[in-house]
């Protein structure tokens, strides 16, 4: 993954890459309720590392007006991350 990401990122060092990878990997499990990633998730691992990036781009500002001095971020994923990984999520049963 970090082999394709390269591709289309050469100037973002590998390690904040790898981090990038890790945290959204980290997300998936923790969303879908998985054991452990899985490498069918691969297509939308590779976008949210992608949103990512383009918060880091963005310092995670969302809007920003100059006359009323209104700034907002976000820390959220795009609705269609969330239709992806609706479609992985295990239903955690108590018990």
């Amino acid at each position: 993954m970090l082999e394709k990401l390269k591709i289309l990122y050469p100037a973002i060092p590998d390690d904040l890459l790898m981090l990038l990878l890790e945290n959204a990997e980290s997300f998936i499990c923790d969303y879908c309720n998985l054991g452990e990633y899985t490498n069918s998730l691969d297509s939308v691992l590779f976008r949210m590392v992608q949103e990512d990036l383009t918060k880091v781009d963005a310092q995670g500002m969302s809007s920003e007006s100059a006359g009323g001095v209104s700034i907002s971020y976000t820390s959220d994923y795009s609705p269609s991350i969330y239709k992806s990984l609706n479609r992985h999520k295990k239903i955690k049963l108590l018990g």
